[in-house]
């Protein structure tokens, strides 16, 4: 039985002594349960205890029972720690022995003055590989910030393009800096909008290292008393002078830019929200109203975002970029995929000594995307198309014409995107990896039966959002025909695609697109192939 340990201080859970990562208020909720062990927790005494003052339904509880039932190891049907009691709540059945607190280390005082700046540190898990531009786009970000212009920041691009990794890798840069606080706020597409302000609370709730007492946790009773009852680390705050008085969110907008505004005195503040195209609307307004104040500031925040064109066009993220862009505070780093160069510098670290042949295999195949490279190379590794002797690497098979099949986990990965297009646009992208890793327009009509103007319209708006393909020209047949052409941006792409076409439907696909291209190219099918890629009418398995 593994010995699980509940650290209520540090509000921290490990199993086994390894810590346990758990969202703040999944923390809130256990540490209730287990106060109230072997009784039942009704939903109401959840909600009142954990979120009071703040409209939460039933299924945000559920969403954080789970990430506990995970953290446990702890199936529903047989639980050994949190037990559901259908219809009215939870119990907490687990054993559970008390131990001894260590005391609490001495609060230190807030610096009367700024500290001197530090360098920046090498990340612990080394230099980021080609990244070396966007860190130092990072590091002149900052600087203004700490000259005191509140700045706004977003790094952008698709999923696997390394945003986290390159955050992650600067914030890791500033560890030790007594000059700078930096504090986190994680989005999430499930409870953006179960939980109003949710990475704001997690953001302050860091700031204020989860302890109801310190200079960071006054600072918030003096500044901001109307967020006291949203977080459990300034729980005793009163509202009002009597507990009872319910804050407006303009009013809660309003004391959070004080607060952070009078934190930002005494040092730079970095807070950075991961994943902001998931934000909840009251999350935005605030960043809105926070960038548009005039006081000085030296306050950098940075969002982590999928493009904004990803978005639709109400989307509130596509609104609060046009109303920075137009105050002049939107500034974006837009993350390209990898270089050559930078493609082959991992590559040398991962496997030192590695043929050249490889480099440009994994760079036709992933075509610089990060996560895509990363899981080719696991691939090859997995299957020993690379092995190591006498302390070198080389190559155990032939890679001339071979087509690398898409790892499971790729495969998931590219289903949860696909899954947030319509079905429409996953029924082209399929057609479109039939046609090839290149494709036109006027194929894809005659294959789907429909115009060649609404092809295009369609194409053009997933190309201009980089989701799967991007535009590649104009594609002209003998017959007078002209469609936009289109290419796959990454070949494990079209290959993922391609693996969800049934053998009957790519038959039919094919077929069509090749009668087509027969009327188009008269008595020259050979070249019809030819300038096609030789795709229509071939195996691709």
């Amino acid at each position: 039985m593994p010995d699980y340990r509940l650290d209520p201080v540090n509000q921290k859970l490990s199993r086994d002594g390894q810590d346990i990562p758990l969202s703040l208020k999944a923390f809130a909720v256990l540490r209730y349960l287990i106060e109230h062990r072997r009784r039942l927790v009704t939903k109401e005494a959840l909600f009142e205890a954990v979120w009071p003052n703040v409209l939460i339904t039933e299924d945000g509880i559920r969403h954080y029972i789970l990430e506990l039932r995970k953290a446990f190891d702890d199936p529903p049907k047989t639980p050994r720690f949190i037990e559901t009691v259908h219809g009215l709540g939870y119990r907490f059945i687990g054993e559970v022995a008390l131990a001894v607190p260590p005391p609490l280390p001495p609060m230190l005082a807030e610096p009367a003055a700024i500290p001197a700046p530090t360098p920046f540190k090498t990340p612990a898990s080394g230099p980021l590989t080609g990244r070396e531009r966007e860190l130092g786009e990072l590091r002149a970000w900052l600087a203004q910030a700490m000259g005191g212009e509140r700045k706004f920041g977003f790094v952008s691009g698709g999923p696997g393009l390394g945003k986290t990794a390159l955050v992650s890798a600067f914030l890791e840069s500033l560890d030790g800096r007594p000059d700078i606080r930096v504090a986190r706020g994680q989005c999430s597409e499930l409870l953006g909008t179960l939980e109003p302000f949710m990475p704001i609370q997690e953001a302050i709730e860091e700031l204020c290292g989860g302890q109801e007492s310190g200079p960071w946790a006054e600072r918030l009773r003096s500044y901001a008393p109307g967020w006291c009852s949203l977080l459990p680390c300034a729980a005793t705050c009163q509202l009002g002078g009597d507990g009872t008085a319910r804050p407006t969110r303009e009013r809660l907008v309003r004391e959070l830019a004080q607060f952070l505004e009078s934190a930002s005195g005494d040092r730079t503040l970095v807070l950075w929200f991961e994943d902001l195209h998931w934000a909840d609307a009251s999350t935005l307004n605030l960043l809105a109203y926070l960038a548009l104040r005039r006081q000085a500031a030296r306050l950098l925040v940075l969002g982590t975002q999928q493009p904004v064109e990803t978005q639709g066009d109400g989307h509130p993220l596509r609104r609060l970029r046009d109303e920075l862009r137009k105050r002049g505070h939107y500034t974006e780093l837009a993350l390209p995929p990898l270089e050559p160069v930078a493609v082959a510098d991992y590559l040398e670290t991962r496997c030192p000594g590695l043929p050249a042949g490889f480099g440009a295999f994994v760079q036709r195949h992933a075509g610089g995307h990060p996560l895509l490279m990363v899981r080719l190379v696991e691939h090859a590794l997995a299957r020993n198309w690379l092995v190591r002797e006498d302390g070198d690497w080389r190559l155990a098979v032939d890679l001339d014409g071979m087509e690398p099949a898409v790892p499971d986990s790729l495969l998931e990965w590219v289903e949860q995107q696909l899954e947030r297009l319509d079905a429409a646009d996953q029924g082209l992208l399929e057609t479109a990896s039939v046609a090839g890793r290149s494709f036109s327009a006027a194929s894809l009509a005659a294959a789907l039966d429909q115009d060649i103007e609404s092809i295009e319209a369609r194409c053009q708006a997933l190309a201009k959002r980089r989701q799967f393909i991007e535009r590649q020209g104009v594609d002209e047949w003998p017959d007078g025909t002209v469609a936009a052409q289109y290419g796959f941006v990454h070949a494990l792409h079209h290959r993922a695609l391609h693996e969800r076409v049934t053998p009957s439907r790519r038959a039919k696909l094919r077929k069509r697109m090749g009668e087509r291209m027969a009327l188009a190219y008269g008595d020259d099918p050979g070249k019809a192939e030819t300038e096609n890629g030789g795709a229509i009418g071939q195996k691709q398995e």
